[in-house]
């Protein structure tokens, strides 16, 4: 081989591998921002590591979408300003979707569905239903859909009866050394506080709560990237790959 057709064979593998890195330099990254303390929807290790059942999703969405992920750990009054001032492109975090909300950030479709509950004490039979709560110290994280539903109930003195907080592992920390007389969230998160910690039970019916169901949030207007998720969602419930997740963490 002549030493110009080495020459050109070299300067053509150059290209092609700089091409090559440029493609994998130029793979999108979509932003995710998760509040990681409310198990087993988010949570997360001393080690930093952050996982749950809507990690496992949102990876699995992004990955549907063909492209890489970037987690970040944000305060829950943070996701949905980060969103709107576009810090992040998604928010996923066992949000509710509601009307006021739907007002700030967009939603895809609904991945999950649940209603609150009320976690009390072992053995305190002074709160079996939505009524007990009434002149009862509840905790509850602040500016959730269970904080909004507490204050919403009648009889209920918003000042007196109920104590926000800023996470959900911080309220449950209050029942238990008696700071409060029960904690309300969304009943998946009960059970799992439940199941971790004897000393608690859950007590009255969930059809007391209104359905919630959960959305990933994104800021208005960004209608290519609401499409995706969405396809992306719906080709995971027909992969089957959905139940596979769903299963991991709230099979019985």
């Amino acid at each position: 081989m002549r030493k110009s057709s080495i020459l050109l064979v070299s300067m053509l593998l150059v290209m092609m591998i700089a091409m090559s890195a440029t493609i994998v330099a130029a793979k999108e990254v979509i932003r995710v921002a998760i509040e990681p303390f409310y198990p087993p929807f988010e949570q997360m290790d001393p080690d930093e590591t952050i996982w749950g059942f809507d990690v496992d999703l949102i990876k699995a969405v992004v990955e549907e979408m063909g492209a890489e992920i970037q987690i970040y750990n944000v305060g829950w009054e943070g996701l949905i300003p980060g969103i709107q001032n576009g810090s992040y492109d998604l928010l996923i975090s066992a949000m509710t979707i509601t009307p006021e909300r739907a007002l700030q950030i967009d939603f895809s479709d609904w991945y999950f569905d649940s209603r609150q509950a009320i976690l009390v004490r072992q053995g305190d039979t002074r709160i079996s239903c939505q009524a007990d709560l009434i002149g009862r110290q509840i905790g509850v994280q602040q500016g959730t859909t269970g904080d909004f539903a507490v204050r919403e109930l009648e009889g209920i003195n918003e000042d007196k009866d109920v104590r926000g907080f800023p996470t959900a592992p911080e309220a449950i920390m209050e029942l238990m050394t008696g700071g409060v007389d029960a904690v309300v969230l969304d009943w998946p998160v009960a059970v799992y506080y439940k199941d971790m910690f004897p000393g608690f039970e859950i007590v009255g019916d969930p059809d007391e709560w209104e359905p919630e169901y959960f959305g990933i949030g994104m800021k208005k207007g960004r209608t290519d990237l609401l499409e995706r998720v969405n396809a992306a969602l719906a080709a995971l419930r027909e992969s089957g790959k959905y139940q596979e997740i769903y299963d991991k963490y709230f099979a019985l």
